[in-house]
C-alpha cells in the first residue's frame, strides 16, 4: 500500500519564541505579520496560511515558483547580502523581538532555520552606544572664518582653549554683522545644537545655527569691579577685596 503524503499548506514562517498568541496583543502581532510580508517581499506572490498555536508562528504560503527567489533573498539577508529593504525589514524585526524581550526565526516547512532573529539575546555593547540631543545653547569664541552664498552661512568659532566649533549662521543679515568681527574680541552665539557622544567620550558638536549673538566685556576684571564699586547700594563697595568675593561665587 502507498501513502500518499500530503504536501504542506505553508512555504515560510516566522516563529517567535517566549511568547503565545494570546498573550500578545492583536495589534502587535499585525505589525509582526507586516513586517514578516515586507521581509518576503513586497510584491512577492505570497498568502497568509494562518497562525500555529504554542509559540507564535506566523505562517505564509508561497504561489507558483516564487519560493525559491524568496528563499535566495531571505538567505542573502542571512549572509549580510541582503536587498537594502529586506535588510531593513529584517532589523526591524530584530528591533522588535528585542523590544518585546523574544526572539524567533524564519523557517521553511520543513523546520529548517533560514534566517534567525537573536532579539533579546543579543548582547549590545553600550560603550557604542550613541546619544544625540538637540537643544537650545551657547557657544563662546572668536570669529575666525565667516562667508558662503546661501542662506545658512558657514562660521567658525575658537574658544578660548584653542577649539573649533563649525556653525552655521541663519540669515545674511545676522551673517553681514557677525563678518565685521572677524579675528575681533570673542563673542558669545546663541541657537539651537545637536551634540553626540557615546559612553566612553566626550560630547562632540555636530551641527549648531545660530540665531543671535553678544559681543562680551573684555576689560580687565579689576576694571569692571571697580565700576561695580562705583554704584551705590549693591555691596561690592563694602568688600575688602573684590576679585576674591567674585572667585568665591565662581567657586574658583
Amino acid at each position: 500500500m502507498t501513502t500518499i503524503m500530503k504536501k504542506p499548506d505553508w512555504t515560510f514562517a516566522l516563529k517567535l519564541h517566549r511568547c503565545k498568541p494570546e498573550s500578545m496583543p492583536i495589534g502587535r502581532l499585525a505589525e509582526y505579520l507586516l513586517e514578516f510580508a515586507g521581509l518576503l517581499g513586497k510584491d512577492a506572490p505570497v498568502r497568509f496560511s494562518g497562525i500555529v498555536k504554542g509559540s507564535v508562528v506566523m505562517r505564509a504560503r508561497a504561489l507558483d515558483d516564487s519560493h525559491e527567489s524568496i528563499a535566495s533573498r531571505l538567505v542573502l539577508v542571512a549572509g549580510n547580502q541582503g536587498t537594502k529593504d529586506a535588510a531593513s525589514k529584517a532589523d526591524k524585526l530584530d528591533a522588535m523581538m528585542r523590544e518585546d524581550g523574544i526572539f524567533g526565526e524564519v523557517i521553511n516547512h520543513a523546520g529548517a532555520v533560514i534566517l534567525p532573529f537573536p532579539g533579546a539575546k543579543r548582547k549590545v555593547d553600550i560603550s557604542q552606544t550613541e546619544y544625540v540631543v538637540t537643544q537650545e545653547g551657547e557657544l563662546t569664541g572668536v570669529v575666525t572664518r565667516i562667508g558662503g552664498r546661501d542662506d545658512t552661512v558657514p562660521l567658525t568659532l575658537e574658544d578660548a582653549d584653542g577649539v573649533y566649533y563649525e556653525t552655521n549662521v541663519k540669515g545674511r543679515e545676522l551673517a553681514r554683522e557677525l563678518g565685521r568681527l572677524l579675528f575681533g574680541s570673542p563673542i558669545r552665539v546663541f541657537g539651537t545644537g545637536t551634540w553626540k557622544r557615546t559612553n566612553d567620550t566626550k560630547w562632540k558638536l555636530e551641527k549648531f545655527i545660530v540665531q543671535s549673538y553678544e559681543e562680551l566685556d573684555t576689560r580687565p576684571l579689576s576694571e569692571v569691579l571697580a565700576e561695580l564699586r562705583d554704584i551705590p547700594g549693591n555691596g561690592w563697595a563694602a568688600l575688602d577685596n573684590p576679585i576674591d568675593e567674585w572667585r568665591r561665587i565662581r567657586g574658583n
